[in-house]
């Protein structure tokens, strides 16, 4: 199947039954029970769409693009709501979602194992300085707390099922490891670091870098 604007982005849920695509202006998802797939497009939250996410159980679309990020039940085909993300989170807390942060673009984003912690890689268009990655609950839409990572540039991001610990690679070769708000650990010369993972249940942290390599560490959180 061709689909016009794909950016390489795809995710299945856990019945393997529905799969979305992310393209340029946001989403193609696809029922596979049907011959032929019934296809859906959804929207991006704003004009462009940046990457996608599946919360598998519960068939959670996540959709990321510039300052927002949308929130679809893809099985239902209907919107859950919008994200905003790079505010102030005191801001947002006293006042509800008004101005989005629209210096900011969303990299990445990730669902946690259980599904109840929703995680977003955001970048800052013009600063240079600082990464943000944003944690908020996937049911209520509330943004729990926001990590000013320095530097720019952030390539992935993990979390454990919990939300709890927060891991984040770079080009730069550093892996930050926060708990809550706290930096509680900073890996360094790790090479250019491509995407990693989290595993809970052996404490082992994975990672990819830009030059073939294959690391696991043994971590005791």
């Amino acid at each position: 199947h061709k689909i016009g604007g794909f950016n390489g982005n795809v995710a299945l849920n856990d019945k393997g039954n529905l799969l979305a695509a992310a393209i340029k202006w946001g989403a193609h998802t696809f029922n596979l029970q049907i011959t032929p797939p019934h296809e859906y497009h959804i929207a991006a939250p704003t004009d462009q769409g940046t990457c996608i996410a599946i919360a598998k159980h519960h068939s959670i679309l996540a959709i990321g693009g510039l300052w927002r990020i949308g929130m679809w039940d893809i099985q239902k085909q209907l919107e859950l709501g919008k994200l905003a993300v790079g505010q102030d989170i005191q801001q947002q807390l006293k006042l509800g979602e008004l101005e989005v942060g629209r210096d900011m673009f969303v990299k990445q984003i990730i669902f946690s194992r259980k599904e109840s912690i929703l995680a977003a890689l955001c970048l800052n268009i013009h600063e240079k300085h600082f990464s943000k990655v944003e944690i908020w609950d996937t049911f209520s839409q509330k943004l729990l707390r926001q990590l000013e990572i320095p530097s720019q540039k952030v390539t992935c991001i993990s979390v454990d099922s919990e939300g709890q610990f927060v891991f984040v690679g770079s080009s730069e070769g550093v892996i930050w490891i926060y708990q809550e708000r706290m930096l509680y650990a900073k890996l360094t010369g790790k090479g250019k670091i491509s995407s990693l993972d989290f595993s809970p249940n052996q404490q082992n942290l994975a990672f990819a870098t830009q030059d073939g390599e294959l690391c696991i560490h043994s971590l005791s959180l």
